[in-house]
């Protein structure tokens, strides 16, 4: 039973399926609210607590006539960046299958296996696999287009970089939290599994930490990093400070890489 939220409630938020016919893809935002908006705000706040400001929106992201709830941590947003999730009822309890830290959700009109396609922005979406919903790029961010420069032995002596034994550059000035220089490596004394290679992130030359991916390539987006591997992509976003991951591993009370 749905404890938090009454019958007549949440009769209020079902939601009426209506089949798509083929068709272009379109996406309409998420919108968010203030207040109790029909129940969904006591039912993030059971969730993630009362000491976060919270906004929500109501959604049905599998057609199935029951709601979904998105929320919207207001107090992380750092230049229109925020930490959002979205919740499902599963078993008897609310659980996240989304969290995410991005300019903007929104639905898809697409579906895999049922589930609709939330965008993340403009650059990333979450894709339904069967059992859960996973993150990866929207177009080819794998290619920079720009000249790598190699990094010399002085560099590679510094901290950051302590541990690799070659490595080359790429700068991309125009991230959006600064100027983003992806330092990687492919010598195969850096690497492991055959191809998967570390690279370092800098952010207006100070270091945010160090990632693995295919070839030490990472993909970048508007405001997210990706890397890939055997296992697909990871996906990490900054607020200019350090790298945090965001994935649903585990379900929890608090949003990965979102500290208060």
């Amino acid at each position: 039973m749905r404890t938090a939220i009454t019958s007549s409630v949440a009769a209020g938020m079902l939601l009426l399926a209506t089949p798509l016919a083929a068709q272009e893809e379109r996406l309409a935002q998420i919108n968010f609210v203030k207040g109790d908006n029909s129940g969904a705000l006591s039912v993030a706040e059971g969730l993630y607590g009362r000491s976060s400001i919270l906004e929500t929106a109501i959604l049905d992201v599998d057609d199935d006539g029951n709601a979904e709830i998105a929320v919207k941590f207001t107090e992380s947003c750092k230049s229109g960046v925020c930490a959002m999730s979205i919740l499902k009822f599963n078993e008897a309890e609310w659980k996240p299958v989304i969290e995410d830290i991005a300019s903007s959700l929104s639905l898809s009109n697409t579906t895999l296996d049922g589930y609709k396609t939330v965008y993340s922005g403009s650059a990333s979406k979450w894709e339904w696999t069967g059992s859960r919903y996973f993150p990866k790029p929207i177009v080819d961010i794998w290619s920079y287009d720009l000249a790598s420069e190699n990094v010399t032995d002085i560099e590679l002596r510094s901290s950051a970089l302590s541990g690799l034994t070659e490595a080359s550059k790429v700068t991309l000035p125009d991230f959006s939290t600064g100027k983003l220089s992806i330092i990687s490596s492919q010598s195969q004394f850096d690497c492991f599994q055959v191809s998967i290679c570390p690279a370092v992130v800098m952010l207006d030359d100070k270091s945010l930490g160090r990632l693995s991916s295919q070839g030490g390539t990472l993909g970048v987006s508007e405001d997210a990093l990706f890397t890939i591997d055997k296992d697909g992509y990871s996906k990490y976003a900054t607020s200019g400070q350090s790298l945090k991951r965001i994935d649903i591993k585990r379900a929890g009370t608090r949003i990965t890489g979102y500290q208060k």
